[in-house]
């Protein structure tokens, strides 16, 4: 860690670890800060949903392995971790519908209803029932060209373009 932001430090020309203590190990929101930078180059940072229920709206990831399905990543405070679903956990069952490889499509079909999911944990079947709390989880993040950009974002944006 404190390699990488020595390194950090010397190609910025300035000591960086306040920065890496605020957001990297700290809890600081760092999107207003991407935020000025992507305005420097007229670009707006824009959310985009997923498309996966369980990750935007009940707070977990899936992982297929095989022919079977494993909770990846439980985010913090959504309805994943307050049901108690486990990393590792096998689905079996949405509403007692058999999962193979097609979770998603399962979790999407029954949307923003509570659901029942059936897990495989340690060898043992239990039965979790989760329900959205209106919350988005996992947000992704998309760049765009703003429509009127002046002339020093559009020099900016060439600059950093060419540099790509």
């Amino acid at each position: 860690y404190d390699d990488y932001v020595n390194v950090v430090s010397a190609h910025a020309g300035k000591d960086m670890s306040g920065f890496f203590a605020k957001y990297a190990k700290g809890t600081e929101d760092f999107k207003p800060q991407l935020k000025e930078c992507f305005d420097w180059l007229g670009l707006e940072m824009r959310e985009v949903l997923t498309g996966n229920l369980c990750e935007t709206h009940f707070g977990y990831k899936l992982v297929e392995q095989a022919d079977k399905t494993f909770v990846s990543h439980i985010h913090p405070n959504s309805p994943a971790a307050f049901y108690e679903l486990v990393v590792n956990d096998q689905l079996i069952a949405v509403n007692g519908f058999a999962v193979r490889s097609d979770a998603h499509r399962w979790i999407n079909y029954f949307g923003l209803f509570p659901q029942e999911l059936t897990v495989m944990r340690n060898g043992q079947l239990l039965t979790i029932n989760i329900k959205p709390d209106g919350k988005e989880y996992y947000k992704h993040y998309r760049l765009h060209r703003i429509d009127n950009p002046n002339r020093n974002q559009e020099k900016m944006f060439e600059q950093w373009r060419s540099k790509q």
